[in-house]
Formats: structure tokens, C-alpha cells, sequence
């Protein structure tokens, strides 16, 4: 019978992560289209939804490169996905602290149409900033899982092998001209 060799792979919670970074690309670019108009309007301090729609863009290109390398280059990586759990806090801090400024039921911004700006940006991105946030700390788990050691991943193929049986040594030892020399017996 033969065996099949296991391949250690990437984990599918690092493959399916690279959701995570799209949905921070999103959460970004659905954040500066409701909010662009602070920028444009007389309205002071009214860099808070810049700030969270230029981390949220930034956490997502970074998170789409370094997941990426993890899935192509491997385990060293994998420490981006604990970074991202920092990151993605920071994030929901963000738009917490924009929402605290210039509230969602804000009437004095209305988009392009005449409406008033969407609330469901916002949702959204809590929503994208959390589910990050959860992931990542999984995803972080699994990459460091999938960094083993080589002498681990050979350490069980050598283990189920019978000790060779040992030849008796003898007592006294070998006419050797060389072993008084050197001090050895």
C-alpha cells in the first residue's frame, strides 16, 4: 500500500481572508463618495471622513499585498494578519470618531441628487471594520500555525522506526599503537 504525502499548504482561513482587505477597499471608496462634500463645503475640522476613508484604503492595498505574499512566499508573512487586528481597530475608531462629528441623520450634506447623504456607508463600514477585526485575529492564528519547523515535519515520519539493535562493545579495548599517545584507551 502506499501513503500519500500530506502537503502542509495554506490554511483556508489565510486563502479566504483575502476578503477582508476588499471589503476595506470598499468601506473606503463608499465612505468618500457619501462624505466627499465635507471637503468641498465651508464646514470646519472637516477632515474626519478623510482620515477614515484614507485608512481604510490604505489598510485594504496594504492587506491585499501582504496577503498576497503570505499565500505566495509563505509563513514570514503571516504576521501581517496580527498587524490588521490593529489596524482594523484603529479603522473602527475612525469612523466612530467621524460618525461622532458629523452624525449619519445630518441633513445640512446632501450628495449629488439632492438626497441626503447614505447612513448605510457607515454601517458598512462597521460592519467590513469589525468582521476585519475578528477575522484577522483568526487568520493570525492559522499563519502562525502553518510556520513549523522542518525538523518537526520530519520528526514524525522517523518516529514509528524501531531502534537499530546496538553491538556489544567490548571491555577491553583494541591493540591501538596510536591510543597510548593521545591519552586514549
Amino acid at each position: 500500500m502506499v501513503e500519500e504525502e500530506s502537503s502542509a499548504g495554506v490554511p483556508m482561513l489565510v486563502m479566504a481572508w483575502g476578503l477582508v482587505p476588499v471589503l476595506d477597499i470598499a468601506s473606503g471608496l463608499w465612505i468618500n463618495n457619501d462624505w466627499s462634500e465635507l471637503v468641498d463645503a465651508d464646514v470646519s475640522d472637516n477632515t474626519v471622513w478623510q482620515n477614515s476613508f484614507y485608512a481604510s484604503v490604505a489598510t485594504g492595498g496594504l492587506g491585499l499585498v501582504m496577503w498576497g505574499a503570505t499565500v505566495f512566499m509563505g509563513p514570514p508573512f503571516g504576521m501581517w494578519f496580527a498587524v490588521n487586528v490593529v489596524l482594523e481597530a484603529v479603522n473602527l475608531y475612525l469612523v466612530y470618531a467621524a460618525e461622532d462629528k458629523y452624525p449619519n441623520n445630518s441633513t445640512n450634506l446632501v450628495n449629488d441628487d439632492g438626497t441626503d447623504a447614505s447612513t448605510m456607508s457607515t454601517v458598512f463600514a462597521y460592519g467590513a471594520h469589525g468582521f476585519g477585526l475578528v477575522f484577522s485575529g483568526a487568520a493570525a492564528a492559522a499563519a502562525m500555525s502553518m510556520g513549523g519547523a522542518p525538523e518537526e515535519e520530519y520528526a514524525d515520519e522517523y518516529a514509528d522506526e524501531e531502534p537499530a539493535d546496538e553491538e556489544p562493545v567490548d571491555e577491553e579495548p583494541a591493540d591501538d599503537t596510536y591510543g597510548d599517545y593521545y591519552g586514549y584507551y
